[in-house]
C-alpha cells in the first residue's frame, strides 16, 4: 500500500508556483472538508471488519472498547505534508500509523492477523484451572486495566480443553473472536477513496483559489 498520495505531476508544478495564500487554501480545504471523509471511511471499515466480527457478547476483547482512542489518533494524524514547496495528502496505513500510543498496539495486533485458536481467560478462571496465578511472563491482553479485570489469550490446545472441562464441567471459555484470522485491512478503502477523488479535489481548489485571487 502506498504511504503517500502525491498530487499529479502537473498539479505539483502548479502548487509550487501559486502564492502562499492559495497554498493555505489547499491545506485548509483538505483539513476541513476531505480529511473528515477519509477518517469516516476508515472508521466504517473498523466497525464492519473489527467490531462487527465480535458476535459473542461474553467476549471481553471487543475492539469497540478501543474505538474512541483509535478515532482520536486518526484525528491527530498528519494528513497534509507541505514540505519541499509541495502539498501531499498522506493517508494512514498500518506502517505509517502511530501504534505506540495508549492501547493502539492491541488494534495493530488484530490487524496483523492471528494464527491458531485462542480463548479468553481471566485471572479467576486461570487460578481455578491451574491453582496458581498467571505467570509473570504472561502478557495480559490489556495491561492498563485493574489486575482482576485482565484477560489472557491462551492457545486452545487439547490439554487446555481437557482442563477446562475437568474444572468447569463443560466448555465455558470464550473463544477469542480473531482466532485464525488473516491480516485485516481497514485502510485500503480510504486510499481508494482518495485515489478516485484527488484529481477533482485539486481541480476544485485551484479553480476556487483562482477566482478568489482574481477579484
Amino acid at each position: 500500500m502506498a504511504v503517500k498520495v502525491p498530487l499529479e505531476r502537473q498539479m505539483k508544478n502548479t502548487v509550487k508556483n501559486i502564492n502562499k495564500s492559495i497554498a493555505k487554501k489547499f491545506e485548509y480545504v483538505f483539513i476541513s472538508e476531505y480529511i473528515p471523509e477519509i477518517i469516516g471511511t476508515i472508521l466504517a471499515d473498523y466497525d464492519a471488519k473489527l467490531v462487527a466480527a465480535v458476535t459473542d457478547r461474553k467476549s471481553r476483547t471487543n475492539p469497540l472498547y478501543y474505538r474512541d482512542e483509535f478515532q482520536e489518533a486518526l484525528n491527530n494524524f498528519e494528513y497534509v505534508d507541505t514540505s519541499d514547496n509541495q502539498l501531499k495528502l498522506v493517508t494512514p496505513d498500518i506502517e505509517n500509523f502511530n501504534w505506540t500510543q495508549g492501547k493502539l498496539h492491541i488494534i495493530k495486533n488484530i490487524l496483523e492477523g492471528t494464527f491458531g485458536v485462542y480463548v479468553e481467560v481471566d485471572e479467576n478462571q486461570y487460578v481455578t484451572m491451574y491453582n496458581k496465578k498467571p505467570q509473570s511472563q504472561m502478557a495480559p491482553y490489556d495491561k492498563t486495566v485493574p489486575t482482576k479485570e485482565r484477560i489472557y489469550l491462551l492457545r486452545y490446545t487439547a490439554e487446555l480443553r481437557n482442563r477446562e472441562i475437568a474444572t468447569f464441567g463443560r466448555q465455558t471459555l470464550v473463544r477469542y473472536p480473531f482466532s485464525n484470522t488473516p491480516p485485516i485491512d481497514i485502510f485500503s478503502n480510504a486510499e481508494s477513496f482518495v485515489d478516485e477523488n484527488l484529481g477533482k479535489w485539486v481541480a476544485d481548489i485551484i479553480g476556487d483559489s483562482i477566482k478568489e485571487n482574481s477579484r
